[in-house]
C-alpha cells in the first residue's frame, strides 16, 4: 500500500521528483554542469557565455557611470588564436558594480604614419564587476585582422551597490 502512495504522490508532484533531471535550474548549476572534464581555458569560457545566454542576469535599473569610476577601471587583455580579445578587469570603485563596458579596439601597425582611427571600432561587452572585484572580460572580434590591438575602456554603465 506504501507503494501505491508514494508512485501517486510523485506523479501529481512531477516537478519536485524530476527537479534537475532536465537539466540545470539557473546559471551556476549550467556552469558546474557543463565544466565537467573541461581542461581548456576557451572552452570554459565559451561554457559561461552559453550559460549566460541561457540564464541572463536579471535586468537592474543601470545607467552611465561617471568618468571617475570609469577611471578606476583597470585591466589586462589581449587577443586569442580564435578571434577573442579577452582578459581580466578590476573595478577599483567601491559603490559602483559595473555591467557592461564600451571598449575600443585599434590594430596596432608597425606603419606609425597610418591613421588607425580609421580602424578603430567599438565593442559593448557584457560583464558583472561588483566593487573592488575582478572579472572576465571576453568580446569576439569582428572579421579578425590584427592579432595586436591597443584598447582603452571608453565608457561603462553600472548601478550603485547596496
Amino acid at each position: 500500500m506504501i507503494k501505491y502512495c508514494l508512485i501517486i504522490i510523485v506523479c501529481i508532484y512531477p516537478t519536485v521528483s524530476l527537479g534537475g533531471w532536465f537539466g540545470p535550474s539557473n546559471y551556476d548549476e549550467c556552469v558546474l554542469e557543463s565544466m565537467k572534464g573541461v581542461t581548456s581555458d576557451l572552452a570554459a569560457r565559451a561554457i559561461m557565455r552559453s550559460c549566460r545566454d541561457k540564464f541572463p542576469e536579471p535586468k537592474t535599473n543601470d545607467s552611465e557611470v561617471p568618468a571617475n569610476v570609469v577611471g578606476q577601471l583597470d585591466g589586462r587583455a589581449g587577443m586569442t588564436n580564435y578571434g577573442w580579445f579577452t582578459g581580466t578587469i578590476y573595478n577599483g570603485d567601491k559603490e559602483w558594480t559595473i555591467t557592461q563596458l564600451t571598449i575600443v579596439l585599434v590594430p596596432k601597425s608597425k606603419d606609425k604614419s597610418a591613421d588607425l582611427t580609421l580602424r578603430a571600432r567599438e565593442y559593448n561587452v557584457l560583464v558583472n564587476a561588483p566593487p573592488l572585484t575582478s572579472t572576465e572580460l571576453n568580446v569576439k572580434v569582428d572579421g579578425g585582422g590584427s592579432s595586436n590591438f591597443d584598447w582603452n575602456i571608453k565608457n561603462a554603465r553600472g548601478h550603485k551597490s547596496r
